[in-house]
């Protein structure tokens, strides 16, 4: 949404007036504007983003101060939805600036209006030219777009340009703190309650049920897959767990649909482990003692697992679920290794679906034991690193949509 070239210009200086000479606070800070030699190059830069043209003296910098206090007032107002007091003070300014109407032509552009002050000072001028843009903001339908931000220790001033005019923050990094804050606050929220249903049943398994552990909807040959893709890293030496490992987990396991539909379009498993050494290598030390966490991209396969299952209409999660998860990863070490033996991914999909398909049920559903464990992945994970675990997966997801990435010891695998 724009009003026009030359409006635009002089609510942008407006804004960008009062964000810098306002004191207050600015992105979740203190803020104090810019004082001595820095207060003329900073308030020229404003004005220059407008199309100004003068440089300003200290003394007119230090002038401008006044006309942001007053502009700030305007957006104050129309924030707490009193438009009334901010159309007050906007005329306020035009009766002081002596604000008059002149017709200007420069830059190529064609005829239009520009506002001058009486004196046509540099300081009164731009005050004349602010007021005005805010004028016709104020006097239009859309005179709800001037705002302040919302987000907590901060009061920057904003215009709304969006479509539908929703915008509350003044910045994508305001945005993106109150997204944090909120989902910080559910989170805390939930671990409150996973501890407490954890304390009354004197089971912290009862709070891993909390938050849907993934290996809880798998069947017994899929946690199968998971212990054995463990043994494949710790026998190459590898201190994470990664799709290579996931697939090198599915041949070895050797009667499931995933290893069916593999067999069967030529991939072994002796072929596939060369491979994945040649491609990753070794380490150089064995992992420590206990379960080897899985990569982001492992992560990202189990939950992409849990989609094509449910796609699918399956409430577990099988084999065939896992290799449909790698396969739509895209991406990956296991993903360059079926490629690279002139496997065709379309024909692995298409296979493993048929078989889903014509036989959903061909390896059981997952029972839990008496101890709600199994001999695969979860069986030697403890409960609370159980719970964590889940946990992660949501903060990872909610990291990726805010754009915050980590490093991984073992990127692209």
């Amino acid at each position: 949404m724009e009003f026009n070239s030359h409006t635009d210009r002089v609510v942008g200086a407006a804004v960008g007036l009062v964000n810098l000479l306002t004191p207050g606070y600015a992105h979740g800070r203190e803020y104090e504007p810019p004082s001595g030699d820095a207060l003329a190059p900073a308030v020229h830069s404003v004005l220059s983003a407008a199309g100004g043209r003068m440089e300003p003296s200290w003394e007119e910098a230090a002038s401008f101060c006044f006309v942001a206090a007053e502009l700030r007032a305007v957006f104050a107002a129309v924030s707490a939805g009193d438009v009334d007091d901010a159309a007050a003070l906007v005329n306020a300014m035009l009766a002081r600036t002596g604000a008059r109407p002149v017709l200007e032509r420069h830059d190529g552009e064609p005829w239009h209006l520009h506002f001058h002050s009486a004196d046509n000072a540099l300081v009164s001028g731009w005050a004349a030219g602010c007021a005005t843009g805010l004028a016709v903001v104020l006097g239009g339908e859309l005179y709800d777009r001037l705002g302040v931000c919302t987000a907590p220790r901060c009061n920057r001033v904003y215009v709304d340009i969006s479509r539908n005019g929703t915008r509350r923050y003044c910045s994508t990094s305001c945005q993106n703190r109150v997204k944090t804050a909120a989902f910080r606050a559910r989170l805390s929220l939930q671990i409150c309650t996973v501890l407490r249903v954890a304390v009354a049943g004197s089971n912290l398994l009862a709070a891993a049920l909390g938050v849907m552990s993934l290996f809880e909807k798998m069947t017994d040959q899929g946690r199968q897959v998971i212990g054995l893709a463990q043994q494949e890293a710790r026998d190459l030496n590898h201190s994470t767990l990664g799709t290579e490992h996931l697939l090198l987990g599915l041949l070895a396991e050797g009667h499931g649909t995933a290893a069916e539909a593999l067999t069967s379009l030529g991939v072994s498993l002796e072929v596939t482990r060369d491979a994945v050494a040649a491609l990753i290598g070794g380490g150089k030390q064995p992992p420590p003692e206990g379960n080897i966490p899985l990569t982001s991209q492992s992560r990202k396969v189990l939950e992409l697992a849990v989609r094509e299952a449910l796609q699918l209409g399956h409430m577990h999660i099988g084999t065939g679920h896992l290799l449909l998860g790698i396969t739509r990863l895209g991406d990956g070490a296991a993903v360059r290794i079926l490629v690279a033996h002139g496997t065709d991914m379309r024909l692995v999909r298409e296979r493993v679906i048929q078989q889903l398909q014509d036989a959903p049920d061909a390896e059981g559903r997952y029972q839990p034991g008496p101890e709600a464990g199994g001999d695969g992945y979860e069986a030697g994970m403890p409960s609370l690193p159980r719970v964590l675990a889940a946990i992660e997966a949501r903060l990872a997801a909610i990291e990726q949509h805010l754009g915050i990435t980590h490093s991984d010891p073992h990127p692209g695998t």
